[in-house]
């Protein structure tokens, strides 16, 4: 398939969502894939997303027990503050930082 094609059924696919599962399957043979997914974790007490391209639903199962909780999700919250206008002081920060499950200095080189 060319690449028109591909990006003729992608767009279809975001114009009408039904047709998002042939437009992985063709995504994923255009990468030599076995298949493909594509999967939105909301945010609490949102909707999550999940559509699947020659993919056994199953997957998703195992998706969700061993790949739902993402390390980074908390670090993203940390950005967030130094990213404000307001640069927050150590002091207000400590409480953040400490609250993480994630120890930041294991990701230092």
């Amino acid at each position: 398939m060319n690449q028109e094609a591909l990006l003729d059924h992608i767009y279809n696919a975001v114009a009408d969502f039904v047709r998002w599962p042939e437009a992985l399957v063709h995504i994923a043979d255009r990468v030599d894939s076995i298949g493909a997914m594509l999967r939105y974790n909301s945010p609490p007490n949102g909707r999550n997303l999940l559509v699947l391209g020659r993919l056994d639903p199953q997957y998703n199962e195992i998706f969700h027990k061993y790949y739902v909780w993402n390390p980074w999700t908390p670090a993203v919250k940390l950005a967030r503050c130094f990213a404000k206008m307001d640069i927050r002081p150590p002091v207000e920060l400590a409480p953040i930082v400490s609250a993480l499950p994630v120890d930041l200095m294991s990701f230092s080189r």
